[in-house]
């Protein structure tokens, strides 16, 4: 009978830590800046346009990039190094440039063509299952395309870009190397959508 008593109780004790580890926050995970795809060869399509770009900014935790779940149930906050808006600030400032633009950074929008940034949302949601990593990550960014033309008429554009990816069973994430899940959903936002907008707004107004 004691037997059975010392049998449930160890068991009962096991899931009760259990439980309490599914809740529990540890230490974050520090991992490197964000990771970006190689870029492609520019076109030089943009050649000539001026471009100012006020700071880009982040609704959030600046160095938060998500959670990391670990195996018996607790989680830890996945930071960054460098925050997350100076490292997309530098990849705008540098795909921008690559494509022809002339770059300047500013404080304010009185210029001919300004472009602001902010970062409404980065969750990188990371579960380290015993056999395989998966991956639930999101990127939202919003932009503004302000223009001033010559005889002081103002124009903007605003927008939204979202990114949704869960790549199974292999994982773009290891605490040893910078996370490019992220960096690659926020070059494709960029490239694909951020750019050509700066460029068709450029064109209609010159």
């Amino acid at each position: 009978m004691r037997k059975r008593t010392l049998v449930g109780f160890f068991a009962f004790g096991t899931i009760a830590l259990l439980a309490g580890c599914a809740n529990s926050l540890e230490p974050p995970v520090i991992v490197g800046g964000l990771k970006f795809p190689k870029s492609p060869p520019p076109d030089n399509t943009s050649q000539g346009i001026s471009v100012w770009l006020l700071p880009v900014t982040d609704t959030g935790n600046g160095k938060r990039l998500g959670t990391l779940f670990h195996a018996l149930g607790s989680r830890s906050h996945l930071l960054v190094r460098e925050s997350l808006s100076q490292s997309i600030q530098k990849k705008i400032e540098q795909d921008l440039v690559d494509e022809g633009f002339s770059v300047q950074m500013a404080k304010t929008s009185n210029h001919p063509l300004t472009v602001s940034v902010s970062i409404e949302k980065i969750e990188d949601r990371v579960s380290a299952a015993p056999l395989n990593v998966r991956q639930k990550a999101v990127v939202i960014l919003s932009y503004k395309i302000i223009t001033r033309s010559s005889d002081g008429t103002t124009r903007s554009m605003s927008g939204t870009i979202t990114r949704h990816q869960s790549p199974t069973p292999d994982a773009l994430f290891h605490r040893s190397t910078p996370p490019s899940l992220i960096g690659s959903m926020v070059d494709d936002e960029i490239r694909h959508e951020l750019i050509p907008m700066i460029l068709r707004t450029g064109k209609e107004s010159s």
